[in-house]
């Protein structure tokens, strides 16, 4: 079988220039390409905050907070969040999408956290009705529990806006209960049973059990010792530092990955925001942080063309800063890229499922940039295109990932 990764046998490689300065001129690069319109009349182009217009106000939000005195186009962060936010998106549907790619529920979540009005969480809760039911006996609840498309992402929003709008708490409260108790309920079992999407058992970040465990217990910390033993229970299924995508599978068939969505780098990000929840495991927790970083440090540099979902950079974001990180992330530049695929010319290969406009799945160089920029001139809107100049996404990278995970609550 052909590997899945670069054999990370460089000397060690550092990017030698200003986080700040590379920062703002990949939001300036943001706007020159994909400049905030007034309108986006299809549904295909809003995914929430994984792409779409709502992801890159997300983003400027994001980072606004972080650095509130920050300008890029003569504007504050905050001032092209609410640009891109504020565009005509028609009439917003829920469908069995209510995670984080839901539409509906990121614009409305994000439109709270940005104005503070109660009445805009009210909208935002006018959901929880379809969310949590009941529903009639012989309709079958049609969510999931995982976070990129069901109750986990749910819960995802309500600790966001209870961080931004503390004045909602109360309000919050209840749903955040009613959110929570049907996410255990749908686990296969009380004690080490997890939880299925799709009918397999997935137990990575972005479709899984440590996904899932993660938003429960940053949201609500007392449910710790009731989901210690499921756990305890990933826990012991790393092998050789990684995880398996999901339990009780081919994995002569399905191989384990290495990547945000289904293997270490998503359990990193997780242990390491809920570790304070679960004092008795912390060696344990500790080791596996440990092992995994090494697994990711040896088999981390994917094939795959970067992104922050499954490549490169999500990677890199789950080593200690410093050299090891720096490695990686420089081996993610438009010239280092260059560089290999002159040597393999198979190395980098899309993989943004069709994706034109993902933030987290796609890769764009500046050639790429300024041939689709010149086109873009010329022809009236068709789609959303998150255009990153990678050697700029480094803070980016960092504040998102930190953000949308998996860490306190933003």
């Amino acid at each position: 079988m052909a590997l899945k990764y670069i054999p990370n046998d460089l000397p060690l490689q550092s990017l030698d220039q200003d986080p700040l300065q590379l920062m703002k001129s990949s939001l300036e690069h943001i706007l020159k390409t994909t400049p905030p319109l007034p309108a986006y009349p299809d549904p295909a182009h809003l995914g929430g905050f994984i792409r779409g217009p709502t992801s890159i106000a997300f983003l400027f939000f994001r980072l606004s907070t972080l650095y509130p005195d920050v300008h890029v186009a003569d504007h504050s962060l905050l001032h092209w969040a609410e640009q891109y936010l504020n565009a005509d998106r028609g009439e917003l549907q829920l469908t069995t999408r209510v995670g984080i790619s839901c539409e509906k529920l990121a614009y409305e979540a994000l439109k709270a956290c940005i104005s503070k009005d109660i009445n805009h969480v009210k909208d935002f809760l006018s959901n929880m009705p379809t969310i949590v039911g009941p529903y009639p006996d012989s309709e079958k609840d049609p969510f999931e529990s995982e976070i990129w498309q069901g109750r986990a992402g749910t819960l995802y929003f309500l600790r966001l806006i209870r961080h931004h709008v503390p004045d909602s708490a109360a309000l919050l409260e209840d749903p955040i209960t009613q959110v929570s108790q049907k996410i255990l309920a749908d686990s296969l079992d009380q004690d080490e049973g997890g939880w299925t999407f799709h009918k397999h058992k997935y137990i990575g970040a972005g479709h899984g059990d440590i996904g899932i465990i993660t938003q429960l217990v940053l949201t609500t910390p007392a449910l710790a010792p009731k989901l210690t033993p499921k756990l305890r229970a990933l826990l012991n299924l790393q092998k050789d530092g990684n995880w398996p995508i999901a339990k009780e599978i081919d994995e002569t068939r399905h191989p384990s990955l290495m990547q945000w969505c289904h293997g270490a780098p998503g359990f990193i990000f997780s242990l390491r925001a809920i570790r304070p929840h679960f004092p008795e495991l912390h060696d344990q927790i500790d080791a596996a942080i440990s092992k995994g970083q090494e697994a990711i440090w040896e088999l981390g540099l994917l094939r795959k063309e970067p992104s922050l979902c499954h490549g490169i950079l999500g990677n890199a974001l789950n080593l200690p800063r410093g050299p090891r990180r720096e490695h990686f992330l420089s081996l993610a530049t438009v010239e280092a890229m260059a560089k290999a695929k002159s040597a393999d010319p198979e190395l980098f290969s899309p993989a943004d499922y069709g994706c034109d406009m993902s933030l987290f799945f796609k890769y764009h160089s500046e050639k790429v940039n300024s041939a689709v920029g010149c086109v873009d001139r010329y022809c009236s809107w068709a789609r959303l295109s998150i255009r990153v100049r990678i050697k700029g996404l480094r803070p980016l990278a960092d504040n998102l990932m930190e953000a949308m995970a998996y860490k306190a609550p933003l």
